[in-house]
Order: C-alpha cells, then structure tokens, then sequence
C-alpha cells in the first residue's frame, strides 16, 4: 500500500520544493555536485540548500466495520512524511524559512488522493516544524524537519 503514498508525496514535493530532493534510497537530480558525505555543493564545495524526504507508515487497521455492499472491507494506514531541509551553516534563515513555509502551505491538509468510487483517499494533517535537530558532515549544514501526517484510507476484497 505505500506505492500510491509514495507517488503522491514524491509529485506533490516536486511541484513546490526549489531545494535538490532526494529519496531514500535515490540518489539527487543529475548534475548535482555531491561532497564526500554525499551532500550537495558547489564545485567549490560550499553546502547548498537541499531536501532529503522519506515516508514513515504506521500500522494497517482494518476498519471496525463489516463488509460493505461490494464485499470489500475498508482499510486506514497512518503514517508521516518528513522532509528534511538543510543548508549552509552560518548562512541566516532566510532561504531555509522561505522553504519551509512554502511546503507548510502546501502540504498543510491536503487530499493528495481522492477516489471515492474506490474508497481511496489520502489526505494530511497540519506539518509540525523542528528547529536544527541534525547537522551533516561535521556540524556545516543547519537543518530544519517538516513531519506532515497523513492518512490513507483504501478497500479491499474480502474473501
């Protein structure tokens, strides 16, 4: 189940993110210099802003429900997505918080997916922020976390 949760973070995070994204397990967009800590840099090796996003699910509930009139039985995961957000230490805010804010705007609850007929929907709760809670290579990024809840509902047959 975490193939639909998975695209639709990845498509969403990619229309709105400005900083390189990497997934886990991914490496980041072609052309990006990386340092020896497999951050990107400049071709002088100063930090440069980026995202490393991962999705963390929970649990799969099956609903407290019987089976509806297709026969199916509903489901409800939870889980979050967290995006990790870094840049240059000593290089202010600014760039970082505009960031931020930006993917609070538009992950802030939002219905990612939304197929009523199939009983699927995945939808966000408010994203929480988290002030400098990792440094990479030696203490030279400051980073920022933005953790989006989420939800996913989805039918299955019941046999």
């Amino acid at each position: 189940m975490i193939v639909p949760i998975e695209a639709a973070f990845e498509e969403a995070l990619g229309a709105v993110a400005t900083f390189p994204v990497r997934w886990p397990n991914g490496v980041w967009p072609s052309g990006t210099s990386t340092s020896d800590g497999d951050m990107p840099v400049t071709n002088d090796g100063v930090p440069v802003p980026a995202i490393e996003a991962e999705i963390i699910s929970g649990r799969d509930e099956t609903m407290p429900v019987g089976k509806d009139s297709e026969g199916k039985r509903s489901h409800r995961l939870m889980g979050m997505a967290r995006f990790y957000l870094s840049v240059g230490q000593g290089t202010g805010r600014s760039v970082i918080n505009a960031e931020v804010d930006a993917l609070i705007a538009a992950f802030d609850r939002l219905t990612m997916i939304d197929n009523r007929p199939d009983g699927e929907r995945l939808v966000t709760e408010d994203p929480r922020v988290d002030d400098d809670v990792a440094g990479y290579e030696e203490g030279n990024r400051y980073v920022r976390v933005v953790t989006v809840p989420w939800l996913y509902l989805y039918r299955t047959e019941q046999k």
